[in-house]
């Protein structure tokens, strides 16, 4: 009996052993692959030409809205947005396609009637794009773009002591707009300068509707918005 335990206990630890050989064996080869992987998507980044390679872009800066039918001045306020661009030829191509994600919001100061108005306009726009990139010296690149913007409005309002005038609701302010997104950028090569153009191509209020509920309103009148970007950008 004392034989027998001693076998069954070898074999339990020769088992144990092969066991624990064979995971390390396991392991080491799939590290090795692994790290094959990473060593061959890392040299075909290498061998992609950095002004090819896929980006994404950050850019906060300064944001100007007019409204040139209707308003002979201008809202002021701030800008935010990050975009992705993609290689239309897997790193081969000069051309990328640029899509996004960015808010505005932009104040202004209206008098009338003796009173003080607070403007304040927001919204969230996603701008798509084909882009052109040209490589400068010194690394410097020039990115120029054009596509359509689709801008949904989220915030219009006027305030003056303790009165509110919400431009969806009492103006007819339409929620959502589509437009153009021109822009020219240049990286250094991962800060950059960057200045936006988008005109809209559909009006911020619906006059019709406006008419309606008030007949002082010009049904045809136009209130296509256009906004001015001027930013700086880091591209990771």
């Amino acid at each position: 009996m004392h034989i027998i335990k001693s076998i069954l206990l070898s074999a339990i630890v020769l088992s144990a052993t092969l066991c624990s050989a064979q995971n390390a064996h396991l392991k080491s080869v799939r590290h090795e692959v692994t790290s094959s992987h990473r060593q061959k998507k890392d040299k075909v980044k290498r061998d992609i030409p950095l002004a090819n390679r896929d980006f994404t872009h950050f850019e906060a800066g300064m944001a100007i809205m007019t409204m040139p039918n209707l308003m002979d001045d201008f809202n002021s306020g701030l800008h935010f947005g990050v975009t992705r661009a993609c290689n239309l030829a897997r790193g081969k191509s000069p051309f990328f396609f640029q899509f996004g994600i960015e808010y505005n919001v932009v104040f202004n100061t209206i008098q009338t009637d003796g009173e003080v108005w607070s403007e304040k306009l927001g919204n969230v726009a996603l701008p798509v794009s084909l882009l052109y990139r040209s490589e400068l010296p010194r690394d410097v690149f020039m990115d120029v773009y054009f596509g359509p913007n689709f801008r949904f409005n989220s915030v219009g309002e006027c305030k003056a002591n303790g009165k509110c005038i919400d431009y969806f609701e009492d103006l007819c302010a339409r929620g959502y707009q589509f437009g153009l997104n021109v822009g020219l950028s240049f990286k250094f090569p991962r800060f950059s300068v960057n200045y936006r153009f988008n005109p809209d191509l559909s009006d911020y209020y619906d006059a019709e509707e406006l008419h309606q509920e008030d007949s002082r309103y010009d049904p045809k009148a136009q209130s296509k918005t256009h906004y001015h970007f001027l930013s700086l950008g880091y591209t990771f």
